[in-house]
Protein backbone atom coordinates (compact mmCIF):
# COMPACT_ATOMS: atom_id res chain seq x y z
CA UNK A 1 0.00 0.00 0.00
CA UNK A 2 2.86 2.41 0.15
CA UNK A 3 3.41 2.04 -3.14
CA UNK A 4 0.15 3.10 -4.36
CA UNK A 5 0.15 6.39 -1.70
CA UNK A 6 3.77 6.87 -3.13
CA UNK A 7 2.68 6.33 -6.60
CA UNK A 8 -0.72 8.61 -5.95
CA UNK A 9 1.42 10.99 -4.76
CA UNK A 10 3.95 10.52 -7.61
CA UNK A 11 0.43 11.11 -10.01
CA UNK A 12 -0.73 14.30 -7.90
CA UNK A 13 3.23 15.89 -7.86
CA UNK A 14 3.23 15.52 -11.59
CA UNK A 15 -0.41 16.21 -12.56
CA UNK A 16 0.24 19.07 -10.08
CA UNK A 17 3.25 20.00 -12.27
CA UNK A 18 1.66 19.26 -16.09
CA UNK A 19 -1.21 21.70 -14.44
CA UNK A 20 1.79 24.13 -13.43
CA UNK A 21 3.19 23.96 -16.97
CA UNK A 22 -0.32 23.81 -18.53
CA UNK A 23 -1.42 27.08 -16.56
CA UNK A 24 2.26 28.79 -17.04
CA UNK A 25 1.70 27.73 -21.11
CA UNK A 26 -1.90 28.85 -20.78
CA UNK A 27 -0.59 32.40 -19.83
CA UNK A 28 2.07 32.24 -22.38
CA UNK A 29 -0.50 31.58 -24.57
CA UNK A 30 -3.23 33.98 -23.46
CA UNK A 31 -0.23 37.21 -23.21
CA UNK A 32 1.16 36.46 -26.85
CA UNK A 33 -2.88 35.79 -27.96
CA UNK A 34 -3.14 39.73 -26.11
CA UNK A 35 0.02 40.74 -27.56
CA UNK A 36 -1.13 39.39 -31.32
CA UNK A 37 -4.92 41.36 -30.72
CA UNK A 38 -3.00 44.33 -29.37
CA UNK A 39 -0.82 44.17 -32.76
CA UNK A 40 -3.76 43.74 -34.78
CA UNK A 41 -5.48 46.83 -33.47
CA UNK A 42 -2.50 48.73 -33.88
CA UNK A 43 -2.13 47.40 -36.86
CA UNK A 44 -5.64 48.01 -37.77
CA UNK A 45 -4.86 51.61 -36.51
CA UNK A 46 -2.01 52.34 -38.20
CA UNK A 47 -3.29 50.67 -41.88
CA UNK A 48 -6.48 53.09 -41.11
CA UNK A 49 -4.07 56.44 -40.60
CA UNK A 50 -1.68 55.15 -43.65
CA UNK A 51 -5.48 55.05 -45.70
CA UNK A 52 -6.48 58.58 -44.45
CA UNK A 53 -3.28 59.99 -45.47
CA UNK A 54 -3.42 58.44 -49.08
CA UNK A 55 -7.16 59.59 -49.37
CA UNK A 56 -5.79 62.87 -48.56
CA UNK A 57 -2.87 62.70 -50.46
CA UNK A 58 -5.13 61.38 -53.54
CA UNK A 59 -6.91 64.50 -53.28
CA UNK A 60 -4.63 66.96 -53.02
CA UNK A 61 -2.32 65.09 -56.04
CA UNK A 62 -5.98 65.09 -57.74
CA UNK A 63 -6.54 69.28 -56.83
CA UNK A 64 -3.11 69.98 -58.45
CA UNK A 65 -3.33 67.87 -61.38
CA UNK A 66 -6.67 69.64 -62.11
CA UNK A 67 -4.91 73.48 -61.24
CA UNK A 68 -1.52 72.11 -63.66
CA UNK A 69 -4.71 71.69 -66.11
CA UNK A 70 -5.66 74.96 -65.59
CA UNK A 71 -2.61 76.37 -65.98
CA UNK A 72 -1.59 74.47 -68.95
CA UNK A 73 -5.08 75.58 -70.68
CA UNK A 74 -4.37 79.19 -69.89
CA UNK A 75 -0.94 79.10 -70.87
CA UNK A 76 -1.65 77.14 -74.18
CA UNK A 77 -4.26 80.37 -74.84
CA UNK A 78 -1.75 82.63 -74.19
CA UNK A 79 0.52 81.35 -76.60
CA UNK A 80 -2.14 80.86 -79.19
CA UNK A 81 -2.50 84.73 -78.26
CA UNK A 82 0.83 85.56 -78.72
CA UNK A 83 1.30 83.64 -81.68
CA UNK A 84 -1.64 85.27 -83.51
CA UNK A 85 -0.04 88.38 -82.18
CA UNK A 86 3.36 88.04 -83.47
CA UNK A 87 2.08 87.74 -87.38
CA UNK A 88 0.74 90.81 -87.14
CA UNK A 89 3.62 91.90 -85.51
CA UNK A 90 5.47 91.12 -88.22
CA UNK A 91 3.20 92.54 -90.90
CA UNK A 92 2.99 95.93 -88.79
CA UNK A 93 6.38 95.96 -88.75
CA UNK A 94 7.17 95.19 -92.05
CA UNK A 95 4.62 98.30 -93.17
CA UNK A 96 6.12 100.42 -90.40
CA UNK A 97 9.59 99.63 -92.55
CA UNK A 98 8.40 99.94 -95.96
CA UNK A 99 7.05 103.54 -94.85
CA UNK A 100 10.18 104.69 -93.24
CA UNK A 101 11.39 104.10 -96.76
CA UNK A 102 8.41 106.21 -98.42
CA UNK A 103 9.58 108.51 -95.59
CA UNK A 104 12.83 109.18 -96.56
CA UNK A 105 11.95 109.97 -100.08
CA UNK A 106 9.41 112.38 -99.21
CA UNK A 107 11.35 114.83 -96.92
CA UNK A 108 12.84 116.44 -99.52
CA UNK A 109 9.17 116.38 -101.66
CA UNK A 110 7.26 119.87 -101.63
CA UNK A 111 3.49 118.72 -101.14
CA UNK A 112 3.79 115.81 -98.53
CA UNK A 113 1.45 117.02 -96.02
CA UNK A 114 -1.03 113.84 -97.80
CA UNK A 115 1.14 111.33 -97.30
CA UNK A 116 2.32 112.23 -93.58
CA UNK A 117 -1.12 112.41 -92.80
CA UNK A 118 -1.19 108.79 -94.27
CA UNK A 119 1.64 107.94 -91.98
CA UNK A 120 0.14 109.67 -88.80
CA UNK A 121 -3.12 108.01 -89.09
CA UNK A 122 -1.23 104.36 -89.78
CA UNK A 123 0.59 104.74 -86.87
CA UNK A 124 -2.71 105.69 -84.89
CA UNK A 125 -4.44 102.59 -85.87
CA UNK A 126 -1.10 100.56 -85.40
CA UNK A 127 1.09 101.60 -82.86
CA UNK A 128 0.06 98.89 -80.23
CA UNK A 129 1.57 96.41 -82.23
CA UNK A 130 4.86 97.82 -82.73
CA UNK A 131 7.33 97.36 -80.09
CA UNK A 132 7.66 100.15 -77.82
CA UNK A 133 11.32 101.79 -79.35
CA UNK A 134 9.75 100.73 -82.96
CA UNK A 135 7.01 102.98 -82.50
CA UNK A 136 8.97 106.45 -80.92
CA UNK A 137 11.66 105.56 -83.68
CA UNK A 138 8.64 105.55 -86.49
CA UNK A 139 7.15 108.55 -84.57
CA UNK A 140 10.04 110.56 -84.73
CA UNK A 141 11.14 110.02 -88.43
CA UNK A 142 7.42 110.81 -89.18
CA UNK A 143 7.73 113.99 -87.81
CA UNK A 144 11.37 114.93 -88.92
CA UNK A 145 10.77 113.82 -92.52
CA UNK A 146 7.80 116.11 -92.85
CA UNK A 147 9.90 118.78 -91.24
CA UNK A 148 12.95 118.03 -93.10
CA UNK A 149 12.52 119.97 -96.40
CA UNK A 150 11.51 123.29 -94.30
CA UNK A 151 14.88 122.51 -91.50
CA UNK A 152 16.75 122.59 -95.21
CA UNK A 153 15.63 125.82 -96.50
CA UNK A 154 16.47 127.30 -92.98
CA UNK A 155 19.84 125.70 -93.03
CA UNK A 156 22.03 123.79 -90.82
CA UNK A 157 19.61 121.83 -88.74
CA UNK A 158 18.65 119.29 -91.27
CA UNK A 159 22.27 116.54 -91.14
CA UNK A 160 20.61 116.20 -87.37
CA UNK A 161 17.51 116.01 -88.90
CA UNK A 162 18.42 113.38 -91.35
CA UNK A 163 19.71 111.29 -88.79
CA UNK A 164 16.54 111.11 -86.78
CA UNK A 165 14.89 109.70 -89.76
CA UNK A 166 17.93 107.40 -91.12
CA UNK A 167 18.18 105.55 -87.63
CA UNK A 168 14.35 104.48 -87.16
CA UNK A 169 15.00 101.82 -90.64
CA UNK A 170 17.64 100.00 -87.81
CA UNK A 171 14.86 100.42 -84.52
CA UNK A 172 12.14 98.80 -86.90
CA UNK A 173 14.00 95.80 -88.23
CA UNK A 174 15.85 95.33 -85.05
CA UNK A 175 12.03 95.18 -83.04
CA UNK A 176 10.80 92.15 -85.10
CA UNK A 177 14.28 90.31 -84.33
CA UNK A 178 14.49 87.88 -87.26
CA UNK A 179 17.86 85.77 -87.15
CA UNK A 180 19.35 84.58 -89.28
CA UNK A 181 17.82 86.98 -92.19
CA UNK A 182 20.65 90.20 -91.65
CA UNK A 183 17.42 92.93 -90.93
CA UNK A 184 19.47 94.35 -88.31
CA UNK A 185 21.23 96.39 -90.75
CA UNK A 186 19.02 96.64 -94.12
CA UNK A 187 18.22 99.96 -92.25
CA UNK A 188 21.62 101.50 -91.79
CA UNK A 189 22.67 100.20 -95.36
CA UNK A 190 19.40 101.51 -97.44
CA UNK A 191 20.21 104.92 -95.22
CA UNK A 192 24.22 105.23 -96.35
CA UNK A 193 23.02 103.65 -99.80
CA UNK A 194 20.48 106.91 -100.31
CA UNK A 195 23.20 109.37 -99.00
CA UNK A 196 22.40 111.86 -96.43
CA UNK A 197 19.53 113.61 -97.65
Amino acid sequence: MQWIILLLEIAVLLGVGALFRLGRATRAYSEEKGKNLATKEDIATITRQIESVRAEYAERIQKLDHENALLRDADQRRHQLSMAALDKRLEVHQKAFSLWRQMMSQANAQDNFQFFKGCELWWEENCLYLSTEAGFAFKRAMTAAYLHSELKAAGGLDKENWKEITSAGEVIAKAVQLPGLGLESIGSQLSKRDGDG
